[in-house]
């Protein structure tokens, strides 16, 4: 699992955090399904904070809105 993110762009930080923190959140919970989403809404959430909406497209968006209810509403 670690040796992929040797193949990442650590230029583009928008790119590398969310890879960096599914993987970290993955080993901590012993859940895949959480590491995934804390990733997509990562992902989603630095795109749109520095302006590259259109990199993330909808059906992202829409992902990263139903983990972030899951999570609120747990």
């Amino acid at each position: 699992m670690l040796r992929s993110l040797g193949e990442l762009d650590w230029n583009d930080l928008t790119e590398s955090a969310p890879a960096v923190c599914c993987v970290t959140v993955m080993a901590f919970t012993f859940s895949i399904a959480d590491g995934i989403a804390f990733g997509v809404l990562g992902h989603v959430a630095l795109k749109l904070l520095t302006g590259q909406t259109r990199q993330t497209g909808w059906p992202m968006a829409v992902i990263a809105g139903l983990f972030l209810a899951r999570y609120l509403w747990l």
